[in-house]
């Protein structure tokens, strides 16, 4: 799909933007080595969850008088990628792209066909959020006192970033007027602002590897153009939940 395309896009130029860090950082964020060697100031996780639209807006809610899908029905799985720079033992930088796909079929809840048959539709809302936020990490990822890494690290983020959407509806519907039933199809995509927040815990398995857990809150809205004219801004806020793998070097 177009959006597909565009999102592999814009997140290729966007990791390959993100800064290289420095090679080092101290126990107690004083310019020393620490020992054992140089620590890891760079992680990649991937992240697979499931990921349930906010729908709080009244084309959703028009859409769930109408037709048999609720906004629940769009809970889907999502899976991202993060590049995680660790600025301090307390403070670490994300880039994140995530991609999400919901469809849903639904039938008119009041409404059937001459022969008394269903009158079917589809719904499809594709999210792919490029995201960058600041993880501060309340413990340290490594004790003040020994300089070792901690087994269990918990994290609390904020961020913003640029979502980019998709959604479309197709199928039979009826003229509430004339009650004819006919076919058609609606369309519309854009791309806007989000802001987001994040809480996470990460379980240290070995020096380079960490398994995730993390729960996360995007806000976002945008307008919808002619094939939804009369609607307010589209509620494109979601929660998402996560478990993945980070491999640290």
């Amino acid at each position: 799909m177009r959006l597909r395309t565009a999102g592999l896009t814009l997140a290729l130029a966007f990791l390959a933007g993100v800064p290289a860090p420095a090679q080092d950082y101290p126990r107690h964020g004083t310019p020393k080595e620490p020992l054992g060697g140089p620590r890891p100031v760079v992680a990649f996780l991937f992240k697979l969850g499931e990921l349930q639209p906010n729908g709080g807006s009244d084309l959703w809610d028009y859409h769930e008088d109408l037709f048999t899908a609720e906004v629940g029905d769009f809970d889907d799985i999502a899976f991202g990628f993060d590049v995680i720079l660790l600025a301090s033992s307390h403070l670490e930088f994300a880039f994140g792209l995530e991609a999400y796909e919901g469809e849903v079929g639904s039938v008119y809840r009041d409404y059937v066909d001459s022969f008394g048959g269903s009158i079917a539709q589809y719904q499809n809302l594709n999210l792919v959020p490029l995201t960058a936020s600041v993880h501060w990490l309340p413990f340290g990822r490594y004790s003040g006192e020994s300089g070792k890494p901690r087994a269990v690290v918990p994290y609390l983020g904020v961020g913003m970033g640029l979502l980019i959407w998709e959604y479309e509806l197709g199928g039979s519907f009826v003229d509430l007027v004339t009650l004819e039933i006919y076919d058609d199809y609606f369309y519309d995509d854009g791309a806007t602002i989000a802001a987001l927040a994040t809480a996470g815990i990460e379980f240290r398995v070995s020096r380079a590897w960490s398994i995730h857990l993390e729960g996360r809150y995007l806000w976002a809205e945008d307008n919808l153009g002619a094939d939804f004219v009369g609607f307010d801004d589209l509620d494109l806020s979601s929660w998402a939940f996560f478990g993945g793998a980070s491999f640290r070097f």
